[in-house]
């Protein structure tokens, strides 16, 4: 995430890794000093593992970060077939919805 406020459900993820060993929970911020990881999550991917063979990825976020994450698992020698990339932009308000906004009365 960029901001440690945008960080989602971390009592969930930071449970899950706690009790499953398979499980590791590694937040990183792009955009605000903190005290844990920062960066890019390609970044993450190309420092945290020599190889991804045998692992599978979900990627999903801003286009550029999915763009940079799917780069970085063929960096890593993970097959195409192995990582899904979900590209999603912020859903802007229709025009119809802009002049409902926008009315005096």
């Amino acid at each position: 995430m960029r901001h440690r406020g945008e960080l989602y459900a971390v009592d969930f993820w930071e449970s899950l890794a706690r009790n499953h060993s398979g499980v590791r929970y590694v937040p990183r911020l792009s955009r605000e000093a903190w005290a844990g990881r920062r960066g890019y999550v390609g970044d993450a991917l190309v420092e945290d593992f020599d190889s991804l063979r045998g692992h599978v990825a979900y990627l999903c976020g801003p286009p550029a970060m999915v763009d940079a994450g799917v780069k970085a698992c063929k960096r890593r020698r993970m097959p195409s077939r192995k990582h899904l990339g979900e590209r999603s932009t912020p859903r802007r308000p229709s025009a119809i919805s802009l002049r409902r906004e926008h009315r005096d009365d």
